[in-house]
Parts: structure tokens; sequence; C-alpha cells
């Protein structure tokens, strides 16, 4: 059973709908109520695509839970769900194209006996074409092992030919790129590619030549002496602030010596000197570590951090660099001069670096004092890198060239051996494509037939009904008889009181597709008691009477479902639909226990898009036979919450219309048909009998929910004033009838 639609993502008026909490699983059977528009064609194709196996194209983003089971697009094609739904695709589909005039809708009868010697005399024809199609697949295929030896042979000679120790497109050359090259040059003067004896092998001289492997440029990231001064100097500018012990500053050794016991001091905790094992006074300890603090550590951590940077730039001065003999001999007397100059540059500033390292050595050591940068040093120039860099590209140049000249060798010598065979794989290409277009026309002329004999199968098996039992169901439906079909050559003819009907009215319409859909549940292959039933609206522009056959017809045909689900418009059905199940729950109070559930579909304005969503029947609607309880409640409850968003009120024009359309028939019964004459005798003032008009007749479609919600609104800027005007109408009209009324809603609201 169908548990949930979790989810239905923008498909048509559901754009982001998500199964709500309050919402009871679906039953056995389940009633759902909506007016035209609100979203019940929709909801019935969401069932019509599980009958279907197939998503719509833009209906990607749906969600159920069936049984335990949840279903999405991914696994949507596996379901085995026995559903049947009737809506208004299945009548278009099935038995009246909304685009054609009235036309027979069975086959049946005699008839049936030509059919099925049409179906002997195609399958036999079909059987014929069959070997036909074997024996051209055979040849096919040896036609087909012949080109595929001919286009690998050549495609290995090729490979053999233009291999070389770099790997490029030769490498793992096969007969793809064989087939690829002839459908290339076949469309030019091939025969122009085939080279002489002396041009072949002058080309593969020059394929197997070795060229110089392409040189790495040389990477150097080291900075000028400026930069390095700039973060050098003011390192050995800076002082550490610290109380003053004497001989500790003047005596550098000392001072070192002292910084490295007091750590292991304080390390070991002893409360003894790590030297000489004697007690050491507190005051001691206190002088030495004022005189050692953070900012001493610190700045002692960055001498050391500055320290490890300069050696990093002094390690990147040993790079290695090409050796000579990688080069073209033309570049190398070049090379080595530029080699040698750059690297008596890069001793300059490696020795610059060491004269650095001395003065932050010496830095350590004085942390008190300023040390004065040496500015005599001569500035080193470092853009040699760049000379050398561009002869190595000079030298990987002429390998590119190198590489280029060798490729266009290649390709030559393979565009011989394709010229040279190119012949014979025209030749067996043309038979190819011939015999394959003699099979995709067999194959055609086969699924023709096949269709044919399909089509005549199913309308045997489907269609054996005669002229007589559909008119006695047509008539059980309608009430009527004066629609009749009668047999007519290969199919039925319906006529209206004996004579042709030309048209049909779509409640008749909606009658016989209904009784069809009906007698489809009776299908050899449709288990009812194991299936689903999805039915929406079959009550169609049908009068009272009709109306109420055609829920008898439908009840005693679907009661035995698994699942049942009704989507209906039209209370007085909705009504009996109620009333069945619930006369249905309380007999199961005794023997056997019936299962239901009750919904109802709302629409609302999102972001200026109407949307729809599926809700709990309104409680007025569930327990109360009258649509009126309901309208009523809307308008009742509208009127104390209005909120002022206008993307709120635009359904209310319609409910407050049927609402005093209901009200008024009995209070105004001269006048039902004319809302505008039953408005004027009313005893309230014309500017507010002008105000309600106006109001109501921005919808006046009593059946059918505005579409247009994002076109000008600006008439619902007065619903909350006209929902408290036809409150008080109704009050001053029938004050025992508006204090009933408010007293169930209110009763209801607690």
């Amino acid at each position: 059973m169908i548990k949930k639609i979790q989810k239905i993502d923008d498909f048509r008026i559901f754009k982001h709908f998500l199964w709500s909490d309050d919402l009871e699983e679906f039953s056995k059977y389940n009633l759902i109520y909506g007016w035209n528009g609100s979203g019940k064609t929709t909801l019935s194709n969401v069932f019509r695509q599980l009958e279907e196996r197939k998503l719509f194209p833009d209906c990607s983003g749906l969600q159920l839970q069936i049984n335990d089971e949840i279903i999405t697009e991914k696994n949507f094609n596996r379901l085995s769900l026995m559903i049947k739904v009737f809506n208004q695709d299945f009548v278009s589909e099935n038995v009246f194209n909304p685009k054609q005039d009235v036309s027979p809708i069975f086959f049946l009868g005699k008839e049936d006996i030509r059919k099925q010697n049409e179906i002997t005399r195609l399958t036999t024809e079909r059987n014929q074409i069959e070997i036909e199609k074997n024996d051209l697949a055979n040849t096919l295929n040896k036609i087909t092992t012949e080109k595929d030896k001919l286009c690998t042979s050549i495609a290995k000679n090729i490979k053999d030919c233009n291999r070389t120790s770099e790997k490029d497109r030769y490498t793992n050359y096969t007969k793809k790129e064989f087939i690829a090259k002839c459908e290339f040059l076949k469309k030019q003067d091939y025969k122009n590619k085939i080279l002489t004896e002396n041009e072949f092998y002058e080309l593969k001289r020059k394929k197997e030549s070795t060229p110089k492997d392409k040189i790495n440029e040389v990477k150097l990231n080291l900075l000028s002496q400026s930069e390095i001064k700039s973060f050098v100097e003011p390192m050995l500018n800076k002082t550490v602030v610290s109380e003053t012990i004497e001989r500790l500053q003047i005596n550098n050794e000392l001072n070192e010596w002292v910084s490295s016991g007091l750590k292991i001091y304080n390390e070991e905790k002893s409360g003894r000197c790590p030297f000489c094992e004697q007690e050491l006074k507190k005051e001691v300890i206190e002088s030495l570590e004022k005189y050692f603090n953070d900012q001493y550590d610190e700045f002692i951590n960055d001498l050391e951090s500055l320290k490890k940077d300069i050696y990093s730039y002094k390690n990147a001065t040993n790079t290695h660099f090409p050796h000579e003999t990688e080069f073209y001999i033309e570049y190398r007397d070049q090379y080595i001069l530029s080699l040698n100059e750059f690297e008596n540059k890069l001793r300059e500033y490696s020795n610059y670096l060491d004269l650095l390292l001395t003065q932050i050595e010496e830095k350590k050591k004085n942390p008190f004092q300023k040390i004065e940068m040496n500015d005599d040093i001569s500035k080193i120039d470092l853009t040699g890198i760049g000379i050398l860099n561009s002869i190595i590209r000079l030298n990987n140049a002429k390998t590119n060239n190198f590489i280029e000249d060798l490729a266009k060798s290649k390709t030559k010598l393979e565009e011989h051996y394709v010229a040279e065979n190119l012949d014979n794989y025209l030749i067996l290409e043309a038979k190819q494509n011939q015999i394959s277009q003699q099979l995709r026309e067999i194959n055609t002329t086969i699924h023709i037939l096949d269709t044919k004999i399909k089509e005549l199968e199913n309308q045997i098996i489907e269609h054996l009904r005669p002229a007589e039992e559909i008119n006695e169901e047509l008539h059980s439906y309608l009430g009527r008889d004066e629609i009749k079909f009668e047999i007519r050559e290969n199919g039925y003819q319906i006529k209206r009181s004996g004579e042709v009907a030309k048209s049909l009215s779509e409640g008749e319409k909606t009658a016989i597709s209904f009784i069809y859909f009906l007698k489809t549940l009776q299908d050899k292959n449709f288990d009812i008691k194991k299936g689903i039933i999805v039915i929406d609206d079959p009550i169609s522009s049908l009068d009272s009477n009709a109306l109420y056959n055609a829920f008898g017809f439908m009840k005693n045909r679907t009661k035995d479902a698994l699942q049942l689900f009704i989507l209906t418009h039209n209370h007085s059905f909705f009504k009996e639909v109620k009333n069945w199940w619930k006369a249905g729950r309380s007999q199961a109070s005794r023997n056997r226990s019936i299962n239901s559930s009750y919904y109802m579909l709302k629409n609302m304005v999102v972001d200026g898009q109407r949307v729809a969503k599926l809700r709990p029947l309104d409680n007025m609607l569930k327990e109360y036979n009258s649509e009126y309880h309901y309208l009523f409640s809307l308008v009742y409850k509208n009127s104390t919450d209005c909120d002022g968003n206008f993307e709120n009120y635009y359904l209310l024009p319609n409910i407050c219309r049927r609402l005093l359309e209901a009200f008024l028939a009995f209070r105004v019964p001269s006048e039902i048909g004319n809302f505008g004459n039953q408005i004027n005798k009313l005893d309230i003032t014309e500017e507010k009998k002008i105000r309600i008009q106006r109001y109501t007749d921005a919808n006046s479609h009593s059946d059918y929910i505005r579409d247009d919600p994002e076109k000008d609104l600006s008439f619902l800027d007065e619903t909350p004033s006209i929902l408290t005007d036809i409150l008080d109408l109704i009050k001053v009209e029938d004050p025992k009838h508006f204090k009933e009324m408010k007293g169930l809603i209110d009763k209801k609201s607690k």
C-alpha cells in the first residue's frame, strides 16, 4: 500500500511539498477534497506515474513511501505496484482524444475472427523476414571480421614503424586510430600521400635520430641584500631591557654560562646550584630571573630564528646546475661562461651571508648593546640566473622543433600506410553500410509487424464486450438511456435517441470513460484485491440523480480494492463517499475494521506563485454534511485573523461568493441564479452592497480557484472589512442562525 507522498519537488502546482507530521498515513480508503484548480489532477498524475512505472519529465523530485520502502527516481522503474488511475489523462489517452471528434472505442464480435487470421498472416510474413535478416546478419559479420583484420594489421605496421623511445600517440596505436585516419583521408586526394621508396627510407632515418633531453630551468629563491638588510639590521640595533648585573654584562662567556645554569636550576627544582650543589639564596635567583627575563629569552629565540633563515639562503646557493654536456654544441660555450660568472656572484653572496651570521652570533652574546651592520660591502648582482635560463630556453626550443619535425615525419609515414590500403578499406566499408541499411529497413518492417500484431491481440483480448452490456451499464450510470452503442463494421457507433451522435457532453464523455475504466478493473492482469485504484472526479457535469447513480456504480466496483483513493471537488459526491465509509466504520465495530482517511487540498501563494498543499480535512467538512459550515468557518476565522498579507487573501473572494450564494439561496429564493439581485434585496447600505458585490465578482467562478495571484491584488486590500460586512449581513438577516454557527465554530476551535 501507498503510505505517504513524502516529497514533491516542483511538479506543476506542487512546488516544494513535504509530508507534514500532522498528516495521517494513507489508509485503505482515502478521500481527498479540493476545488477545481487546487491540484487534484496534478496529484492524480503523481499516482499515474506509478501506474506507468515512469516519471514525467517535469517530476524528477518525487519521493514516496510504499509499504516500508522509500521510492525515488533511482528505483522508480523497479516498482511492481498494481495500480489503475482514472483522471482526465486516462480519458484522453484511452477513450476520447480532446483533439478528435467522437469515434468508436472498441473492436469486437465477428471482426475478431478476421483479426486472428490477420495475426496468422502477419506472423508468417514476419518469420520469413526474420530468416532473411539472419542471413544478412551473418554476411555482415563476415565483412566486419575481414575489415577488422585489415585495420588491425595495418595499425600494427604503423605502430612498429613509428615506435621510438619517446611515448607518443603511436606507442599504443590501434585500429581505432587507423579508422579515424581513413575517415580523414578519404575526403582528400589520398593517393598523393603514398611515398616513393627513397622518401619512405629518408623519413625513417629522421625518425630514428635522437634529440637532446629538455632541460629544466634553474629556480633560485634568493633575497637581495637590501631585502635581507631590512630585517637583519633592526635585530642588530635592538637592545634588551633588564635589571643590570654588571659582571654578566661585561663578561659574555659568564653571561651565557649563568643563563644556561639558570634554566637547569628551574627545570630540576632542587633549590641547589647545578654546578656546586650548594643551596642558592632566594635573593640571588630573583636577581638572575630579573636579568634573564621573558624579553631577553624571546629576543635570543628571535636571533636563532633569524640565523636559520640566513642559513636557508646560504644553502640555496649550493643548487645544482645542468652539466654542459646536456646542451647542444652551439650553446655550450656561452653557457659555461655565464655559469662561471654567476657562480662567482653566488660565492660573494654566500660570504656576505657568513658575515651576517657572525654579526648575529655577536648580537646573541651582547643582547644589551647595539651592533652596527657593515655597509661597506658592494652590491652583488644576481641577475645572471636569468641569462642562464635564457640559454636553457634556447636549447629547449631546438629540442621542441626536433620533436615537431619528428612528429611530422611520423605523420607522413602513417598516412603512407593508410593511403596504400584505403581502397580496400572503402570497399569493405561500402559493403558494410549497404547491408547495415538493409538490416535497418528489415528491423523497421519487423517493428511495424510486431506493433500490428500486438495491437490486434490487445483488441481481441481486451475488447470482447457486446454493445448491450455497455448500454446497460451506461443506463445505470447516467440514469437515462438515450445514449446507445451500436456495432458498425469493426467498431461501435454512438447514437443519441436513434441518431448518430455528433458530439457528447463532458458528463457523457466522463460517464463512458469511467465505465470503460471500471471494466478494466476486471482485466485478467489486474487483481482488484491486490490492486490500488485512484479516481479523480468521475462525476463531472452530472446532474444530482446521475451523480447518485454514478456513486453507487463506483462503490460496487471498487469496494474490494486493496487501497482506494477518491479525489473530488463536488461536495455532494464527497458527502456520499464520506457517508459510505462512515457507515462501513459503524458496521466494522461489530464484524470487521474499515480504515479510512480524509484530506483536502489547500492553495496558498509563496514568493508570488500559487502552490498546493495536502492537509488534513477540515473538521467542519469531516463532521458535517454541508459545505456551508466549512465556508462559514473560513470567513469567520479570517475575519478575526487578518494579517494584512495580500497573498493570504486571494482565495477569500471565491469563498465569500460561495458562502453568500448558499446563504441567500434560502434567504432570497426568488432570485436564485441572480447573485446581484439577491444582494440588492438585502437590508444593508448601498455602499456595502457595491463593496461586497465588487469584491466577490473578482473571482465569480464558484467551482474554480484563481490561477493568477501574481496579477493585481490591490482589490484584496478591503478583505478585512469585507469579511466583517458579510458576517454582519448574515447576523442581521438571521441572528439565530449566526449565533448557532458562531457557537459551533468556537466550540470546534477549543
